[in-house]
């Protein structure tokens, strides 16, 4: 027997939130068929890759709806619109547990080789590469977009270092060294002609390391400290 919902406006029952949808799985709706629980992860990851590709504005529904196998109408039902599935798309899928996440709290090497290698090893993940490419393509001009690469760049990538080292001026120092992996990034998966997309991960990770312990460590010019 599915668990009653709390009644909304009016005693009409409170929809799920497309997050929460996504994660359940949940598809009972009176007039749709159930699916399988697997079926809103499969329109987020055929999402995220169309979305990584094209951006959102040459991104419809039909092309992710045909890609996922799936009817147009069960996007409705987990997102509600293109723009909800977007912004379940650009949620950055990370995991505690995720290898790179792991390796970045138990390794014994030094802390800001272990965020650009954690760094690295993200974007060489496909889910979360496709949730970034997504974002980059959209964070000029689109708020949501640029809240979610905030939240990757900050919660966490740069908070968990700038706290282990008690730098000073800890948020200015993860601006601009958020900037600087961002432009990395950028060019690794945007110019595949260019010298950083050619080179290995363990070179990106040696080229990085240097230019972030500067930025968090050498001291500020003193019109800014």
């Amino acid at each position: 027997m599915p668990k009653a919902r709390t009644p909304g406006p009016r005693g009409a029952p409170e929809r799920p939130s497309p997050r929460a949808a996504a994660e359940s799985g949940d598809q009972h709706r009176l007039g749709r068929r159930p699916g399988p629980t697997t079926t809103a992860q499969t329109i987020l990851t055929h999402a995220r890759d169309q979305f990584s590709r094209r951006g959102y504005a040459r991104t419809s529904l039909r092309a992710i709806a045909d890609a996922a196998g799936v009817d147009p109408a069960l996007i409705a039902h987990f997102f509600n619109s293109k723009r909800g599935l977007f912004e379940a798309a650009i949620e950055v899928p990370l995991k505690a547990d995720m290898p790179a996440l792991v390796e970045f709290r138990t390794s014994d090497k030094d802390p800001v080789e272990r965020l650009a290698t954690m760094y690295v090893k993200l974007w060489e993940t496909p889910a979360v590469a496709q949730a970034l490419t997504a974002i980059i393509l959209e964070a000029g001009h689109d708020m949501a977009a640029a809240r979610a690469m905030a939240r990757f760049m900050y919660t966490w990538v740069g908070e968990p270092l700038v706290s282990e080292m008690g730098v000073d001026h800890p948020e200015l120092r993860l601006r601009l060294m958020v900037g600087f992996m961002g432009a990395i990034a950028l060019q690794r998966q945007f110019d595949a002609q260019s010298m950083l997309a050619r080179l290995s991960p363990a070179q990106v990770v040696a080229l990085m390391t240097p230019t972030m312990r500067f930025i968090l460590t050498n001291p500020l010019p003193g019109e800014v400290a």
